[in-house]
C-alpha cells in the first residue's frame, strides 16, 4: 500500500492553490474542480469544501529537507509567500527553533493549517 494523493478541502481553493505552489514551487493543473500538484510520488489535490468558513486547523503535514540550508530557505521563501498572499495576519508559525533532533519550522497556510519542515541532524 502506499500514499497516493493528499486531499485539501477548502472554501477558497483557488487561493489555497496558489499559495501552496507559490511556497513549494509546484505546478498547478486544473482538472475539473480541482488543483491538482504533483509533490514528489504523491499528488496535492485542492478542492472546494462542502462547508463554508471549515476549519481545518486540526490537519498536519510533517516534512523532512535535506539540509539545514534548505530548511532556511523554505522559511524564507514561506515569509515572503505570506507576504504576497496573505490579506490578513496568519498567526501561529513557528521560527526554524532547534529540537533534540534537529531543526524545525511550522507554517501556517491560509486555512490554518500546519505545516512542519524539519532537518535531522545525524551528526
Amino acid at each position: 500500500m502506499k500514499l497516493a494523493r493528499i486531499i485539501l478541502p477548502t472554501s477558497k481553493p483557488r487561493e489555497l492553490a496558489g499559495f501552496l505552489s507559490e511556497f513549494l514551487d509546484l505546478e498547478v493543473e486544473t482538472i475539473a474542480d480541482e488543483f491538482v500538484m504533483e509533490f514528489g510520488p504523491q499528488f496535492l489535490v485542492v478542492t472546494a469544501s462542502e462547508q463554508d468558513g471549515e476549519s481545518h486547523a486540526s490537519t498536519a503535514l510533517e516534512f523532512a529537507v535535506n539540509s539545514e540550508q534548505e530548511l532556511n530557505e523554505l522559511w524564507q521563501k514561506y515569509q515572503f509567500t505570506l507576504y504576497r498572499h496573505s490579506d490578513k495576519p496568519i498567526q501561529g508559525a513557528l521560527a526554524p527553533h532547534e529540537k533534540e533532533f534537529g531543526l524545525l519550522f511550522e507554517a501556517i497556510d491560509i486555512d490554518g493549517r500546519r505545516w512542519r519542515f524539519v532537518w535531522m541532524n545525524n551528526a
